[in-house]
């Protein structure tokens, strides 16, 4: 794809989020197919907007932005989700980080709220935990809500592998520093590295 960005947005001018939504399900179909993309934009009042990159294969439902507010569909343009949230992520894993409030917390695809929301932002689930940020920390909780590593970090990524990348403050220097733990909360690699 040579510098083009992985992840694009589409604006829809008019489209109910009741009713008729066929032409919808057919340009997702389209969509998917499309290589080139274009750089996020603010939605407009009255618009829908809905994120390539907010589909995951193996979850059928599709991450959509409607008047300001997050929903999911299906990919025949059928609301399975109402547009409640004023944030949310793709599903994954069967949950998605939904934002009620100023809190996020999880539903699964039924829509029922299985974490409640007391978390200041929320990643989405790899490898059965998802990184959450409590206060100024960031730790990770399993699919049940458990703390499984305590936030203590300033900055955490996803699992890959079996390995998440994290941040601690440097001593004495205004950065953090980077390393790997585990999913049992133990350094793989040791956090000597920065970025600038």
């Amino acid at each position: 794809m040579g510098g083009s960005l992985l992840f694009g947005f589409v604006l829809f001018c008019g489209l109910r989020t009741s009713g008729q939504q066929t032409a919808l399900g057919a340009f997702i179909h389209a969509l998917a197919a499309q290589s080139e993309t274009q750089l996020p934009q603010a939605t407009p009042p009255g618009k829908t907007q809905v994120s390539q990159s907010s589909r995951n294969e193996a979850y059928p439902l599709i991450l959509v932005e409607h008047n300001g507010r997050f929903g999911f569909i299906d990919n025949t343009g059928k609301t399975v989700i109402r547009f409640r949230y004023r944030g949310a992520r793709k599903f994954s894993e069967g949950l998605a980080p939904v934002k009620l409030g100023r809190k996020l917390g999880y539903i699964d695809e039924t829509g029922k709220m299985v974490i409640p929301p007391q978390y200041s932002d929320a990643g989405e689930f790899s490898e059965g935990l998802a990184r959450v940020l409590l206060g100024k920390k960031w730790g990770y909780i399993d699919k049940t809500g458990k703390m499984a590593i305590a936030p203590q970090f300033c900055r955490a990524e996803d699992f890959s592998d079996g390995l998440a990348a994290f941040a601690l403050p440097a001593a004495g220097m205004p950065r953090c520093e980077w390393g790997y733990i585990d999913k049992g909360g133990q350094v793989a690699i040791s956090h000597a590295w920065q970025f600038r």
